[in-house]
């Protein structure tokens, strides 16, 4: 079985790497990874830190995800906001995890939308963002993401899915005023982010879709999503760093518009939807795919046919260097770990 001690990946980190293949311009040495967050640095790093030796359980986790990115042949640091939206999100059972049901919901009028506990930006501390400077290995930037999205917070946050579509027909000034203090919160943390040396991209992570769809309609996406989108791209940009979409679902009626705003990447694949070798064909030389290595897949096959379906993605993905490997979502608590690790094993070896 492979672990962090055994694994077969000894890589310099390089944030210039992964920014060569965000901004497609040109092959870099081998192929990066790239992961909107993982839920199992401990399984994997938490033997090689002491919780002792820390000060807190902040710098903790630093170092151990320090230590796991590096070892893993990362080239970069996953920052998340220092601030989030209440939530409407409950648990169920005794899971870590927290569930939002369509009905849910803590907007659904003007009065509850003014009780509805909106952060107070003065109040927001940076300084636990601004520590991880002093644990990121050389070589290193950070890659913040925003705080779910401009769709997410207001449907698992605020209004919920079933109030949130009603109001798009019963009033729209309401959907609107909702929308708007939902951007200009992200407008804010954006604009932080951007003035950090040690950020050096940022990510929109805001799930637009399902299967065969995306949540509400493109419409609807095109006058109270789009234009805010449109604001966090300019704030990245005009700071020289680079924008990635992370976005699950059927996308496909509203890509050429996240295209056309500039988005650098896009990241989330599932191959029953679009398989990121497809989209590679399809939009490649205008926005780069990352990850797209199916999860089922990753948690179900054998080793062997895991490291076979690593080199067909580099073979179809990565040639013009704008690509980066890893998972098509997220690397989850349940994922099976020798899989993963092989998938980074081999990737690192083969596109080298």
């Amino acid at each position: 079985m492979l672990s962090i001690d055994n694994i077969k990946i000894n890589s310099t980190p390089d944030f210039n790497r992964f920014v060569k293949v965000l901004k497609r311009t040109g092959k870099p040495d081998r192929v990066p990874f790239f992961e909107l967050f993982s839920n199992i640095h401990e399984k994997v790093a938490g033997h090689l830190v002491k919780k002792n030796d820390c000060k807190d359980e902040q710098e903790y986790k630093y170092r151990m995800q320090a230590i796991y990115n590096k070892r893993l042949g990362y080239d970069y640091f996953e920052m998340f906001s220092p601030c989030y939206l209440p939530s409407a999100a409950h648990k169920h059972g005794e899971s870590d995890r927290a569930y939002v049901q369509g009905g849910d919901s803590l907007v659904g009028t003007w009065e509850e939308m003014e009780k509805y506990p909106w952060p107070d930006t003065k109040q927001i501390s940076w300084r636990n963002f601004e520590r991880v400077k002093d644990f990121l290995p050389e070589g290193m930037k950070c890659v913040a993401m925003s705080p779910g999205g401009i769709e997410e917070a207001v449907i698992l946050n605020i209004m919920g899915y079933e109030k949130l579509c009603m109001a798009f027909y019963d009033d729209r000034k309401l959907v609107q005023e909702v929308f708007d203090r939902v951007g200009n919160f992200m407008v804010y943390l954006f604009e932080h982010y951007v003035q950090y040396d040690f950020v050096g991209a940022v990510t929109i992570s805001d799930d637009l879709g399902f299967k065969t769809s995306t949540m509400i309609p493109p419409a609807e996406i095109r006058q109270f999503i789009f234009p805010w989108y449109k604001k966090l791209v300019k704030i990245a940009h005009d700071a020289g760093r680079p924008v990635i979409l992370h976005s699950c679902g059927n996308l496909k009626e509203i890509y050429e518009e996240i295209i056309g705003m500039g988005i650098d990447a896009k990241h989330s694949y599932e191959n029953v939807i679009m398989p990121v070798w497809e989209f590679k064909k399809v939009y490649g030389k205008r926005i780069t795919p990352l990850g797209g290595f199916d999860v089922d897949k990753i948690c179900r096959e054998t080793e062997a046919q895991v490291r076979e379906h690593t080199r067909f993605l580099i073979d179809n993905c990565a040639q013009d260097g704008g690509y980066a490997i890893g998972t098509g979502n997220s690397v989850a608590d349940y994922i099976n770990i020798n899989n993963f690790l092989s998938m980074l094993e081999e990737a690192f070896n083969y596109s080298k």
